[in-house]
């Protein structure tokens, strides 16, 4: 009932997402009426710690108000306009912005997808930014196969969320998609289709840099050096952190050695993270992780199932004491790693590799892909969540499933980045909750239940359909086939 309160009106929030700072937020959109509309209270930050008040010119105050954003993001923001010069104008604003200023897209980034192409070259990020995209399913950036995507200057501390970074090729230098020699922080984006002779993907390697992914895929990039000491996806010569992302279907085909088809990395924390399905071509080299040297600390994280790796190892580096176990780990072939002993750990070797049991890279809900975990994997409930709350997607983490025993001092967490959900039963006339009542129809849904669609055409009904048969144990523990509609 205030003068300066705003009621009935839609806030234009970004998505739940890491907009800088320790914890994810919800960004104000360009034109949202909580912009310089409120009165900071003598609280000099928000809750990313960034300034707070932060004038944006050409918006009043209310009355009595102090410029400061209502809520507790404080708007430091350049606006990319859909003027349909989204290359130029996207270039000209990183150039114009100052320095700690966050940049967010038109509100019409979030209706339909869009592709912004880079004929010009790389974009150059020379001073602290923050570039919040709408979702890795919503905006592109695209080098076009002729050039690298992002480069971070030595000294910078970037963040880059919520995009697809592809077609970026640097040629016979390091970093496809994205250059990094700063502290840069990746989030809820999607790094795909990138070529280079090392770091396909990200190569994060000059001076005191810092490379953070989070919530992130990093698949299908390419690193063409036949000289060795290459990765497929990342490159990392400092520090690396990568949590709840998947590293999948990066190739180093060249021969050459000390190779990490994935990640070839020095200093490493990789957590809850699923790293598959990569290839590497080479003496001492890994099909998924090679650490160089320094200290690579891995837990609660699937490195398994990368391609040959009967013959080249999951994971391998110079001496084994530059790899710890935190823990809850699957590891297809270990190679001569053996650290993986820990509590929790699981592993397998080239003679006997462990099968992760993991689906193909899709989406599977969330803003990026992941490779879900099949019935039977080994992984499910076999974790410890390593105090993230969720998975890669979003999904609540851990899901304990009734029917798997935890691994000890485990909670029912699932190892890697994805959390499997556990199958929900409602009504189908309905879709609400609950104890069904007698002979009424239900509906089960949950991932991975069926490899096809199917429809019953004959009465009475079938009780397999498409090789997929339902048990229900009932009041009296009697178990009896339920009749299916449809699979």
């Amino acid at each position: 009932n205030q003068a300066t309160d705003i009621t009935n009106t839609n806030p234009l929030l970004g998505p739940l997402q890491n907009n800088g700072g320790p914890t994810p937020t919800h960004a104000l959109l360009p034109n949202s009426p909580a912009l310089d509309k409120g009165n900071s209270a003598g609280i000099t930050v928000d809750q990313r710690g960034r300034p707070r008040p932060f004038d944006i010119p050409g918006i009043a105050p209310a009355a009595g108000g102090d410029n400061s954003d209502i809520g507790a993001f404080e708007s430091q923001v350049s606006i990319v306009a859909n003027d349909g010069n989204f290359a130029g104008g996207l270039r000209q604003i990183i150039a114009d912005a100052p320095a700690g200023a966050d940049i967010l897209f038109d509100p019409a980034f979030f209706n339909v997808p869009r592709v912004i192409t880079l004929p010009a070259g790389e974009i150059l990020i020379n001073k602290n930014l923050t570039i919040n995209g709408p979702g890795a399913n919503l905006l592109t950036l695209s080098g076009l196969n002729l050039n690298r995507v992002f480069r971070i200057s030595s000294g910078v501390t970037a963040s880059l969320s919520g995009m697809t970074i592809t077609g970026g090729n640097a040629g016979t230098v390091d970093g496809g998609g994205i250059l990094n020699n700063g502290n840069l922080t990746i989030a809820n984006c999607h790094i795909s289709g990138n070529t280079a002779v090392t770091g396909g993907g990200i190569s994060s390697v000059g001076g005191a840099s810092v490379l953070t992914l989070l919530q992130s895929t990093v698949a299908n990039n390419i690193a063409t050096s036949s000289v060795g000491s290459s990765g497929g996806g990342i490159v990392s010569g400092v520090t690396l952190i990568v949590i709840n992302s998947t590293i999948s279907g990066n190739r180093v085909p060249n021969a050459s050695d000390m190779n990490g088809g994935g990640i070839w990395t020095r200093t490493a924390t990789i957590t809850n993270s699923s790293i598959t399905n990569n290839s590497v071509v080479g003496p001492n080299s890994a099909g998924g992780v090679y650490v160089a040297s320094g200290l690579a600390t891995i837990r609660n994280s699937i490195i398994a199932g990368n391609a040959n790796n009967s013959a080249t190892p999951d994971i391998t580096t110079i001496s084994n004491t530059f790899v710890t176990s935190g823990g809850y780990n699957l590891i297809g072939n270990r190679g001569p790693v053996t650290a993986f002993s820990g509590t929790g750990d699981q592993s397998g070797t080239g003679a006997a590799p462990l099968n992760p049991l993991l689906g193909p890279l899709a989406n599977n809900g969330g803003p990026t892909q992941t490779h879900g975990l099949l019935p039977g994997s080994p992984a499910v409930d076999k974790g410890s969540s390593s105090g993230s709350a969720t998975d890669q997607r979003g999904v609540r983490r851990p899901l304990d499933d009734a029917g798997v025993n935890n691994a000890t001092g485990g909670d029912g967490a699932d190892i890697g980045a994805f959390e499997r959900s556990a199958p929900v039963v409602v009504s189908a006339a309905s879709f609400k909750s609950g104890a069904p009542a007698q002979e009424s129809i239900a509906a089960m849904f949950g991932e991975f239940l069926t490899n096809a669609i199917a429809a019953a055409s004959t009465v009475p009904l079938p009780t397999t359909l498409d090789s997929t048969m339902l048990v229900v144990l009932d009041a009296q523990n009697q178990s009896r086939e339920a009749p299916l509609f449809f699979v």
